[in-house]
């Protein structure tokens, strides 16, 4: 009888090199590749199964998503699926039970299954007591990316968009579980209100979960009494045998009858040297195109926007490539406003239902001091030459708020851009201005909503899209594909991230900052500053590190 061989892949955000001179030494693995190998590896026939470690493990809901499609192909394939876990939210535990896996849990572990919530920090009495001015500029309902810093609660128009977007995405991951585990809604909606922090035992009672335990209880499920599985494993550690000489999974390579595609990465907000770093972005872009090998491009967006000038770029190389070579647009968590203006030139957007997207609008903001220098003790003086010379002058902050001229100057600026926005956006989506008009308006939409409205094409991720950009670029089906990812990480640099990703997580870990979120007064810091800095430009844009 043929021993039985599983493929342990770890997610723990970092993989260990097989081998060579940095070996100790964590390498991040991409997410694509994570995806990419889960899809090979269901056509390896020297593999009975797969088991998934979420240990440690954190993803956007986008990506999950994706995660949760290819390990249902990979189920699909005849092989078995088993997931572990040791904490997990909904979102996590909807991948868990893809595929119709089988769900082993940590039995000291937790599962948190409470539901989705969107929201926004209010800042303008904050800025009210530093003695600083806020004056918001737009003139479209749903634009409230500077609502944060100008309002004290929410607004009815974010509050309608945003309630669409949570109907649609916790629709989708209500009906994904009960699908998976057999729940009716009454079972789902207890468990959801009723429940919500489960302990192991409670969720092995309420058939969320198939075992408790660790190894031993996953090796009970692969056994038959006859014979004991080996196993291959992928990722920093191994859980089903503690690192004892496991030999390390590569799927086979690809060295005949090949056609390539480049993946290029565009993550961050849409400027020019920051986030995306578009003026780099864009070259790599267009030299990856221009190789012969490549067929095809496809493009990974998540971005909240920033600068029109910067999105534009990338909009127009897009339009560029696409005239010799097919270029498919695949959607991350957030593909809106600037994001979606750089996307709105390809050939195919394809999203995953839980991207927030659209965001077709424009928008501008003015800081401006009202006590700020008075509490700080400092006097400006200003000679100006101009009725409006004086307009940016000032110490922090300029010294003044906009006049009624100025901001009469600001909305034509605005009106201008955003009807500049909506007419190329048509273009790209081959609608007419007065079609796309009504949707745009600065609204956002989940995946799904964009597909109904025709903003995006279809819906997937990372896969889909590389299947769309092989028929678009009529790369036979006997032909594998090599993908190569895009920008590559110069050595160096990524050995300091990956220095830099470790130390960080230590210092985290060892100390007091569990207790404070960090991430939400990074995000806070990262959109004033950007903000600040760009004061009184108009720009396509969402709060960076917009989550919910």
């Amino acid at each position: 009888m043929k021993q039985p061989v599983y493929l342990e892949i770890n997610l723990y955000n970092k993989r260990s090199r097989p081998a060579g001179l940095l070996r100790s030494l964590p390498k991040p693995y991409t997410e694509f590749e994570l995806l990419w190998l889960i899809k090979n590896a269901a056509k390896d026939k020297k593999l009975s199964g797969l088991i998934l470690n979420t240990s440690g493990f954190s993803a956007d809901r986008a990506f999950l998503w994706e995660l949760k499609n290819v390990l249902e192909e990979f189920g699909a394939a005849g092989k078995k699926v088993i997931t572990y876990f040791e904490e997990a939210d909904i979102d996590l535990y909807c991948v868990l039970s893809a595929a119709s896996a089988k769900i082993v849990m940590n039995g000291t572990g937790s599962l948190s299954f409470i539901g989705y919530t969107a929201g926004r920090i209010y800042l303008k009495e904050t800025l009210d007591k530093i003695g600083a001015g806020f004056r918001e500029l737009k003139f479209f309902d749903y634009k409230t990316s500077n609502e944060m810093w100008s309002r004290t609660d929410m607004s009815d128009a974010d509050r309608e968009q945003y309630n669409a977007y949570l109907d649609d995405i916790f629709g989708l991951t209500k009906e994904t579980i009960m699908k998976a585990r057999g729940f009716d809604e009454e079972k789902f909606l207890s468990l959801l209100n009723n429940d919500f922090f489960i302990s192991p035992k409670l969720a092995l009672e309420k058939g969320l979960v198939d075992a408790l335990g660790r190894e031993d209880a996953i090796n009970e499920m692969l056994s038959d009494g006859k014979i004991s599985p080996t196993y291959k494993v992928w990722g920093n550690t191994s859980l089903m045998t503690r690192g004892r000489h496991t030999p390390h999974y590569d799927p086979p390579a690809v060295r005949f009858n090949k056609a390539e595609i480049a993946l290029v990465t565009a993550k961050g907000n849409t400027d020019m040297e920051e986030g995306m770093a578009i003026r780099s972005l864009a070259r790599t872009i267009h030299e990856a195109a221009e190789r012969r090998s490549v067929k095809a491009l496809v493009i990974r967006i998540d971005s909240p926007g920033g600068s029109a000038i910067a999105a534009d770029y990338i909009a127009q190389a897009v339009e560029t490539i696409k005239k010799d070579k097919p270029v498919v647009v695949t959607f991350g968590q957030v593909a809106a406003s600037g994001g979606y203006w750089a996307a709105m030139n390809a050939n195919h957007i394809t999203t995953s239902p839980y991207s927030l997207t659209g965001s077709i609008g424009v928008i501008s903001g003015w800081f401006f001091d009202r006590t700020l220098n008075e509490k700080l003790g400092v006097n400006v003086n200003t000679l100006a030459r101009g009725d409006h010379a004086d307009l940016m002058s000032g110490f922090i902050l300029p010294s003044r708020d906009l006049s009624t001229e100025e901001e009469t100057q600001f909305r034509r600026l605005i009106l201008q851009m955003y009807d500049e926005f909506v007419r190329k956006a048509a273009k790209g989506r081959g609608m007419t201005f007065e079609e796309l008009e009504p949707l745009a308006r600065g609204r956002i939409y989940s995946g799904i909503s964009a597909l109904n409205f025709k903003l995006a094409d279809s819906l997937g991720g990372y896969l889909e899209a590389l299947q769309t950009a092989r028929k678009l670029a009529n790369i036979p089906d006997k032909k594998r594909l090599v993908i190569h990812e895009y920008p590559r990480p110069k050595f160096l640099e990524s050995l300091a991230a990956r220095y830099l990703s470790a130390s960080v997580k230590t210092l985290i870990e060892s100390s007091a900052l569990p207790f404070l979120n960090v991430k939400e007064l990074n995000n806070i810091r990262d959109d004033l500053s950007y903000r600040v800095v760009n004061n009184g430009k108009v720009m396509p844009i969402l709060p960076l590190g917009f989550s919910f």
